[in-house]
């Protein structure tokens, strides 16, 4: 008589975290290209201070619309400010809006799944509607 002996089937190790993240990069040029152009955008929001060349708000009257030059590299707009100026520092509002809008709409959305399947019925419709 044959003795059989049980042996578990030996599972592959889950890969981590970081190594899915990491194919999923460097899997797709584009993903690549969208994730430096991110990267880049939070810096210079980041750095405003640092890169802007002038006070986005400073106003000046003898700059008005004038047309990109080497002072002004994007030129000037109907009040004299810098354009170039102005959309680094606007970049700051564009990354701020950009994160907080789906959290506000996660945490609103949250909150009235949760009413709408804790009470039910008409609530439930409402809500749903």
């Amino acid at each position: 008589m044959t003795t059989l002996s049980e042996t578990s089937p030996q599972l592959a190790p889950a890969p981590s975290t970081l190594k899915v993240i990491r194919s999923i990069i460097l899997g797709r040029p584009g993903t690549i290209v969208a994730v430096i152009i991110i990267a880049i955008l939070c810096l210079v929001a980041i750095l405003a201070p640092i890169l802007a060349p002038y006070d986005p708000l400073k106003q000046s009257m003898t700059k008005i619309n004038r047309f990109p030059s080497w002072e002004n590299w994007l030129g000037t707009d109907q009040f004299g400010r810098d354009v170039l100026s102005r959309m680094i520092y606007g970049s700051r509002n564009s990354l701020i809006f950009g994160l907080i809008s789906p959290v506000c709409a996660a945490l609103i959305g949250t909150t009235l799944g949760v009413i709408a399947g804790y009470f039910g019925g008409i609530t439930d419709r409402v809500i749903s509607r």
